[in-house]
């Protein structure tokens, strides 16, 4: 296992993963498969090893595959887990878009689309650094704020959007957002909050 799972931690990070990604994948993709049962099982059968051989070599594999959750207990107990960094993710300041968005989940990402599609100034906000990330990736600019706090809101152009969108997949969260956006900016201007159905 120790063999298997160092070689493919090596293949993980020649294929640039990041550390704690490739111990991952080594650690789970080190036990032996089920296959190997077929494979001693043929090859018994066809003479090419012994009952005894076939016995202790499906007796490893059980055993690599017992001791496979507790490696990854092991591991994620010595590896820290990653945290989001802010590195790259700008943070909302003096947006004046027409609308503003807030979240780009699956919703956010449709609304948004739509908005950009008829060349709409749009302005949208997201609290997940990963999304944020990710969605650069596609050509999408997101800030990275919590809609609910007022500093970003106005930051965000809140006060001077022609409507504001709540677009987060939890109902419970969008009330919320809608609630913050109704009390801190005009409220000609919230358009409401969009929830996905």
């Amino acid at each position: 296992m120790l063999g298997k799972g160092a070689c493919i931690y090596a293949v993980a990070r020649l294929m640039r993963s990041d550390h704690r990604q490739a111990m991952d994948r080594g650690v789970l993709m080190a036990q032996g498969g089920e296959f190997a049962f077929v494979l001693f099982a043929a090859a018994s059968a066809s003479g090419v090893i012994d009952a005894q051989v076939n016995a202790s070599l499906t007796a490893i594999v059980v055993l690599s595959m017992a001791l496979t959750p507790l490696f990854v207990l092991l591991q994620r107990r010595l590896t820290p887990a990653a945290q989001p960094t802010l590195e790259g993710v700008e943070a909302v300041s003096g947006q004046t878009g027409s609308v503003l968005i807030i979240g780009f989940g699956r919703f956010g990402q449709v609304a948004s689309q739509s908005l950009l599609a008829r060349d709409v100034d749009v302005t949208i906000i997201d609290n997940d650094i990963e999304m944020i990330q990710s969605a650069e990736q596609f050509g999408f600019k997101i800030y990275y704020g919590d809609g609910t706090r007022l500093d970003v809101l106005h930051a965000s152009g809140a006060h001077s959007a022609r409507a504001i969108a709540v677009c987060i997949d939890n109902r419970e969260a969008a009330k919320s957002h809608r609630r913050a956006g109704n009390a801190r900016v005009p409220a000609r201007q919230v358009a409401g909050a969009l929830v996905r159905p």
